[in-house]
């Protein structure tokens, strides 16, 4: 019998003499093969023999993939199923869920309390009409089509009918507690009974629950009543509204599906809009007529008449709102500690974008500020500080005001829409901050100090502008110089076209004016840049006006 090959490992096989010459021998699925390797030579023979196994090795290898791939899926299904058991987000706790989220984007307070009530009206919505989706994974992209639906249409007339019709009825059932007694009046007695028959009418989706009432329960029609006056009712919202309300729903998924995978186990963005494939909810392209109405800035001569005018915490305020360029709230709501009077500078952070400016103290400012308000602690204008914290009424009032001293110096504010059915804004608070920009822009202020100094950057952005101090608003001018807006006036379009040749000798403040603007343009442009050299040296000793 031939020499046997000492032992190797199971599934490889062996080598056995077989005469001179080595043998290949090999087991597979209870079949033992064996084979030549015309080989003398052991190791050579060793070669051949894992030549030979390795088709059957591999048959084996993959039928055991197989088998864990298939253990694999089973284990996987088995995890899914736990996880589906699992309670899953409730779109009430989606909000929270998104405030305290990490992924999301860096918002100011006034940003999310917009986000919060466009969420909360969705929620609302979705409560009243699909009451069988009481998780967030539950909503899918029928239903936000469903809801963008809803949003540019508003409640249907039908619905508000039978709401009136609801609280009619509701109301002479609180004073009788009996549907059956009709009023006195003939003419309220006909009211009542269209309302009654307008109220039957009307298809509802009852609550779980309404029909499993007991004996001493209200009767069906007062509780289809009840749920019909707690529906809230919705006006058709314009193209700009529609595309943020569904940009903000679809922010909030993204979030969630993104920071809570395993909880909120969303699936497709229901709101969502891709361009590139045309799935999802188109959003409504704007013409430029219906586009939102950028506020217009104001001339020199129109902020010097805003500081002439106002008085007191109204005259802090517009210089606020032009030397730093800051929005209403977080103009009337600065308050003494955010000014560093050491270094001249005025941190804030926006209550929209929750970035962090820094603004440098312009003389004039600091000047206004002194006559009007002694260094003191808390809020720099407390009276209006305290009225704009009241809530959307008080903040509605201070803007108010500030439009009233607007039409006081003869600004116009609002001007008609192409349908003439409303009002728009023109020219308000916000102003302010775009004639802050402007001015820093026809300054020469480089646009990176601009964005800084404006607030518009991300915290991308805002990082790569942390070496700048806010020096760029000293080059705003001083719009209480005469000089310098007369010199305003002389080189505006408008002054080159008004101005005209009058005596100098005219003691009247106005013709003084026109007349330094008529003497203006009679230089020539070398003399221009001498003259506007001078007034910038002189200023401070001699009134050139």
């Amino acid at each position: 019998m031939g020499k046997k090959a000492a032992c190797r490992a199971k599934g490889t096989g062996t080598v056995y003499l077989d005469g001179k010459l080595w043998r290949a021998r090999w087991v597979v699925d209870g079949h033992t093969y064996t084979r030549a390797t015309g080989e003398k030579d052991k190791r050579a023979a060793l070669v051949k023999l894992a030549e030979f196994v390795h088709p059957y090795q591999a048959k084996t290898d993959a039928a055991r993939m197989e088998s864990a791939i298939a253990q694999l899926d089973g284990k996987k299904a088995e995890i899914r199923k736990y996880e589906d058991s699992l309670p899953a987000l409730t779109p009430k706790a989606a909000w929270s869920a998104y405030l305290e989220s990490q992924s999301r984007p860096r918002s100011g307070s006034s940003t999310l309390s917009s986000y919060e009530q466009e969420y909360c009206d969705f929620c609302t919505w979705l409560a009243e009409t699909h009451p069988e989706a009481k998780e967030l994974r539950n909503v899918s992209p029928d239903i936000g089509s469903e809801y963008a639906r809803a949003l540019l249409a508003g409640t249907p007339p039908e619905t508000r009918e039978a709401v009136e019709a609801a609280r009619m009825v509701l109301n002479c059932y609180s004073k009788t507690h009996d549907l059956t007694k009709i009023p006195t009046n003939e003419t309220k007695a006909a009211e009542y009974r269209r309302a009654r028959k307008t109220l039957a009418a009307f298809a509802w989706n009852p609550p779980d629950g309404v029909w499993d009432c007991g004996d001493d329960a209200e009767p069906i029609e007062i509780q289809k009543a009840r749920h019909l006056v707690s529906l809230k009712i919705r006006r058709p919202v314009r193209g700009s509204t529609f595309n943020r309300h569904l940009n903000t729903l679809a922010l909030i998924w993204r979030t969630l599906a993104v920071e809570m995978k395993g909880k909120s186990k969303l699936g497709e963005n229901p709101f969502a809009w891709d361009k590139a494939t045309g799935r999802g909810i188109r959003r409504i392209k704007l013409k430029h007529a219906d586009r939102p109405h950028k506020r217009q800035d104001l001339n020199l001569e129109e902020l010097a008449k805003l500081l002439m005018m106002a008085k007191g915490e109204m005259r802090i305020l517009i210089a606020i709102g032009f030397y730093t360029g800051l929005r209403l709230g977080d103009s009337v709501l600065m308050d003494w500690g955010k000014i560093d009077r050491v270094n001249g500078l005025i941190v804030t952070r926006s209550a929209k974008t929750d970035v962090e400016t820094k603004t440098r103290v312009h003389p004039t400012l600091a000047r206004i500020i002194s006559e009007e308000k002694a260094p003191s602690t808390g809020y720099l204008m407390p009276e209006l500080a305290n009225l704009y914290l009241k809530g959307d009424s008080g903040a509605a009032e201070v803007s108010r005001r500030v439009i009233q001293l607007f039409q006081s110096v003869g600004i116009q504010t609002s001007f008609k829409t192409n349908d003439g059915l409303r009002a728009r804004a023109d020219k308000t608070f916000h102003s302010l901050k775009h004639s802050c920009l402007t001015q820093l822009k026809r300054a020469g202020v480089a646009f990176r100090e601009r964005q800084a100094l404006g607030g518009h950057s991300t915290p991308n952005m805002t990082a790569y502008y942390t070496h700048e101090d806010g020096a760029g608003a000293l080059a705003l001018p001083d719009l209480t110089d005469p000089a310098v807006i007369a010199m305003e006036a002389a080189t505006s379009p408008t002054g080159r076209e008004t101005a005209g040749v009058l005596p100098l000798a005219d003691s009247g403040e106005k013709t003084r004016l026109e007349a330094f603007k008529a003497a203006f343009l009679a230089l020539s442009v070398a003399e221009r840049e001498s003259a506007e050299k001078w007034i910038a040296e002189n200023r401070n000793t001699v009134n050139v006006v």
